[in-house]
């Protein structure tokens, strides 16, 4: 036998068979199509890990400005106005009354250079809204000691007595969101305050931080278009809030509706640890 095999030339035009065939248009088409519908189904979740050290910042920034909030409160025995004119500063309007400086406004930007911050945004660079609460006996941020500097016996009675007050739109509320897969479902409604101390999820707070996090995630729009859900709408008019019970809530995926989607943080102090913090008796 002939070690050596000869190995005939093809003609040329002759086909190509067998195993070194490669794949069809259709075939890369298909393939294509799949990729695009895994890419496009994990950019949402992308995002939100690429904003996680941003968030993990962004927390902790407000995690100093409600030990700010505390200490102030420790030195003035009231929590500090908002700030409505976003000038860093407590917007206490002089009524000429006593006390001299009455606070009238429920929510603005956190007075960070009374609470002696440096700053007052969060790691995107956008400003913290402030809320305190205020309903129509209590205002935790305005002496009512008949001066200008409430005592601590004074300040630690309207804590107690807030703490008793039911969850309605008259006070700070804040409202924790249940998630069902990746959209969020109220106890209550996705856009209003509680009617009556029935509903559920809400609850009083003190005051409360939020933040309006890396954008516009629910593409709501609107004057506080930053903000998500019925955190767009607290501009004094109404003081509700809503907390994701999750880090970030991104919009479905398969129906690409955003109308659910929270990317904001929402901090806040309850009336039971404030007391504490003020060693109320």
């Amino acid at each position: 036998m002939d070690p050596f095999r000869s190995h005939k030339k093809q003609p040329s035009g002759a086909p190509v068979s067998g195993p070194c065939s490669g794949f069809s248009i259709m075939e890369l088409s298909i393939v294509l199509i799949i990729i695009g519908l895994i890419i496009s189904a994990t950019i949402p979740f992308m995002a939100g890990v690429k904003d996680t050290p941003l968030r993990e910042k962004s927390a902790k920034i407000m995690a100093g400005m409600q030990d700010a909030v505390v200490g102030f409160a420790l030195t003035h025995n009231r929590l500090p106005c908002p700030d409505t004119d976003f000038d860093g500063n407590e917007n206490r309007a002089d009524t000429g009354g006593t006390p001299t400086y009455d606070c009238t406004a429920d929510v603005g930007d956190i007075p960070y250079l009374d609470l002696d911050l440096v700053k007052a945004g969060d790691a995107w660079g956008s400003s913290i809204r402030y809320a305190v609460y205020h309903n129509g006996t209590t205002n935790l941020a305005n002496p009512t000691s008949g001066s200008d500097a409430e005592s601590r016996s004074m300040f630690c009675a309207e804590l107690q007595a807030a703490m008793k007050e039911p969850a309605t739109a008259g006070g700070v509320v804040i409202a924790s969101l249940l998630v069902a897969t990746i959209d969020h479902v109220d106890t209550d409604t996705a856009t209003t305050c509680p009617a009556a101390a029935t509903d559920t999820g809400f609850v009083n707070q003190a005051y409360v931080l939020v933040s309006p996090g890396p954008d516009d995630a629910d593409e709501a729009g609107g004057t506080d278009s930053a903000f998500d859900g019925v955190n767009n709408d607290t501009d004094g008019s109404t003081l509700c809030f809503e907390k994701p019970s999750d880090y970030w809530i991104p919009k479905d995926p398969g129906t690409q509706n955003n109308a659910q989607a929270n990317d904001d943080i929402v901090v806040s102090e309850g009336f039971a640890s404030l007391i504490s913090a003020m060693n109320c008796q």
